[in-house]
């Protein structure tokens, strides 16, 4: 090869690595861009959904209406502290909480319209689902990026719209959790999250019984009786997604407490 040519060859390479890194420099930017975005957006719905529960609490919560209209008033607004007393102490850290939700929420924006409705025509899963059966664990493998957190988020979206009360955890390398109380505060919530929603009772001490839930044992006692309580309004459902991308300390005593849970309840509608 003459010096003339290996002199272009050389050009060319310089000009292909400065756009390699022209275009890596505008992905990573953009990627920034939309993940600033995202984080903005679901922290918007989050502060309208709680401005949104907070006013519907009064309404959702009457007492005798034969009372005078302050009385009533008073009894709701204080349930209304004691549900943000709850909510703030059940609530884990920032750094478990946010990813969880970010996560589900983005599968959910991924979700292609028409896709992923095979899976509730699988008779595996419809199996699962169904009130009779009695395979209460379902697993799902598969691949790395073959689509399986978006299935989870999938499937969570389903039975919540039938009414069933669904708690979930995504386990990501990025945000990895080595306490499992943190991730059991976050099922907890969840699930209180849905008692709530369904208007059940919430009397003072079912609620001073729960801000005294701290060690993991008494908060695997609060799930326990959430559970109990839910079950007389349908199935309840525990998700966990991303098990390869779990840290074994945080993950493990999680999973033997869901799997005795569901051992327990083997006769209900309790899946995992």
């Amino acid at each position: 090869m003459s010096s003339s040519a290996l002199k272009e060859m050389n050009s060319i390479i310089s000009e292909i690595n400065s756009v390699s890194v022209s275009i890596s420099e505008q992905a990573s930017l953009c990627q920034g861009q939309k993940d600033k975005q995202e984080y903005t957006e679901a922290r918007t719905e989050r502060k309208l959904q709680s401005e949104w529960r907070e006013k519907q609490s009064v309404s959702n919560y009457r007492g005798d209406h034969s009372l005078p209209v302050q009385i009533v008033l008073t009894a709701d607004l204080n349930l209304v502290g004691l549900c943000k007393q709850i909510r703030d102490h059940l609530g884990p850290p920032d750094d478990v909480a946010r990813p969880n939700s970010l996560r589900h929420e983005s599968n959910l924006r991924y979700l292609q319209p028409e896709t992923c409705q095979w899976l509730i025509q699988e008779s595996c899963y419809t199996s699962w689902c169904g009130s009779r059966s009695e395979a209460r664990l379902f697993c799902l493998s598969g691949p790395s990026g073959y689509g399986k957190s978006i299935l989870t988020s999938f499937a969570i979206r389903d039975l919540e719209s039938k009414g069933a009360a669904v708690a979930y955890y995504f386990c990501q390398f990025s945000q990895p959790c080595e306490d499992p109380t943190e991730i059991l505060h976050l099922l907890a919530l969840q699930l209180f999250n849905v008692y709530f929603s369904h208007r059940l009772p919430l009397d003072q001490e079912f609620g001073y019984r729960i801000l005294q839930s701290r060690k993991p044992e008494h908060v695997q006692d609060l799930i326990d009786d959430l559970v109990f309580r839910l079950l007389s309004e349908g199935g309840v459902y525990f998700f966990i997604d991303g098990l390869d991308e779990a840290t074994p300390t945080g993950i493990s005593p999680v999973l033997v407490f869901l799997n005795d849970l569901r051992k327990k309840w083997a006769t209900q509608e309790v899946r995992c």
